[in-house]
């Protein structure tokens, strides 16, 4: 067997991912808070159908598009971004296939072997996974309610002296905890990374599913569009993940080279999908799509928190996010959710535990738990398991101490 590069064989596997494939081989019913998905039944399918029906017809959508994005999506997201506020240079902006394939070409463009990476703690883990596939050396730094402790980053390299080459943030309802990056802390990370001349990977899939009318704007637009700053974005939270079409907001000094990085890998995103979001752009639903996303989603939370605290009868804690898909559940201290996965699956459930979204896996007490993709009923009845699973749990580890 040819052996692996240096690179390869740093390439990890993502356990978000790798539960999904598991979940696909389990014949049994499971209730699936691992999985940070739309709920299918609110997918605009009947939109999608008829404005597929259009383009399926149109030879031109079989074809290969620019490979920084169909000119008619980039026209159609420039002007849905204006309805939300958001004045962007189309040369800004280079679509992606997914918001994955805008972390990878970044990381690519923009990481050495050995360069120091920062990220949140917890953090998503296929960005840090990404980040270390191509040889980052990465840190920790915490988070608390109001996000990311920014102070923190400073005196790790006052400290250290070694300066970052990328802050990698999720910083609006936080993938997995659901906190939000406040606005002081947002401006004093973008100005330091102009202090340090490092580069923030501003990572935005959520964004747009707010629960209340409070908006934060994002990192790049208080930066200004500071060259310091690379937002990345996606239409799989807000319209469909299988779509597989995303977008990047940079300094247009960078186009060129994500465009050459791009055209390496797979020359343009799907033309088909590229035409079907821009058609649904264009179509004037999706503000009320928005809407109903975020009500409904916001349902889902409230159920989810209320049946974890009645089945835990107070024992754990949980975070309260005011927008996106997850709740971030800490169990007491001695729990070891990655048993508690273990155990849920054989009694019809899934959870991630808190190990893998840190890359010390130091949050062993800890899950996170998607709301989004379930209808209450179910909701309540994945608790139910979960808090069977925990106790039984539980009772072993009892049985273990008494002996």
């Amino acid at each position: 067997m040819t052996e692996y590069s240096l690179l390869g064989e740093r390439i990890l596997e993502s356990p978000i991912d790798s539960t999904t494939s598991l979940l696909e081989k389990i014949n049994r019913d499971v209730i699936n808070f691992a999985l940070g998905s739309p709920a299918q039944n609110m997918i605009p399918t009947q939109a999608f159908a008829e404005i597929g029906n259009t383009v399926l017809n149109d030879a031109s959508a079989y074809g290969y598009a620019p490979t920084e994005g169909d000119s008619e999506l980039v026209s159609s997201l420039v002007s849905f971004l204006k309805s939300q506020g958001r004045n962007l240079d189309p040369a800004s902006i280079v679509i992606t296939a997914g918001g994955m394939q805008g972390l990878d070409v970044v990381c690519k463009l923009f990481i050495n072997p050995g360069d120091t990476v920062i990220v949140e703690s917890p953090t998503y883990p296929s960005a840090f996974m990404t980040a270390i596939g191509y040889g980052a050396n990465i840190i920790e730094i915490p988070i608390d309610d109001d996000g990311l402790k920014v102070n923190e980053i400073d005196e790790y390299v006052n400290r250290t002296g070694d300066i970052p080459k990328m802050i990698y943030v999720v910083p609006t309802f936080q993938n997995p905890t659901g906190r939000t990056l406040s606005l002081q802390r947002r401006e004093e990370l973008a100005g330091l990374a102009r202090k340090l001349n490092c580069l923030i990977v501003e990572d935005d899939p959520y964004g747009l599913i707010g629960f209340t009318n409070d908006h934060i704007p994002s990192i790049r637009d208080i930066s200004h569009a500071d060259s310091h700053v690379v937002t990345v974005r996606t239409f799989s939270k807000i319209m469909a993940p299988g779509l597989r079409v995303g977008w990047l907001e940079v300094d247009p000094a960078y186009t060129d080279k994500i465009i050459a990085a791009r055209q390496c890998m797979d020359t343009c995103a799907n033309t088909v999908s590229q035409r079907i979001v821009a058609g649904y752009l264009d179509s004037g639903k999706v503000q009320n799509h928005l809407r109903y996303l975020c009500s409904q989603y916001e349902v889902r939370k409230n159920t989810l928190r209320a049946a974890v605290e009645t089945a835990f009868l107070g024992t754990v804690h949980t975070s309260d996010p005011l927008g996106g898909f997850f709740l971030w559940v800490t169990f007491p201290e001695e729990t070891d959710c990655e048993l508690l996965f273990k155990e849920g699956l054989e009694r019809g459930v899934a959870i991630v535990p808190g190990n893998a979204f840190s890359p010390s896996r130091q949050l062993r007490n800890c899950a996170r738990l998607c709301f989004a993709a379930l209808d209450p009923d179910a909701i309540g009845e994945g608790v139910r398991r979960l808090a069977e699973a925990y106790y039984a749990v539980d009772a072993v580890r009892a049985k273990v101490d008494v002996a």
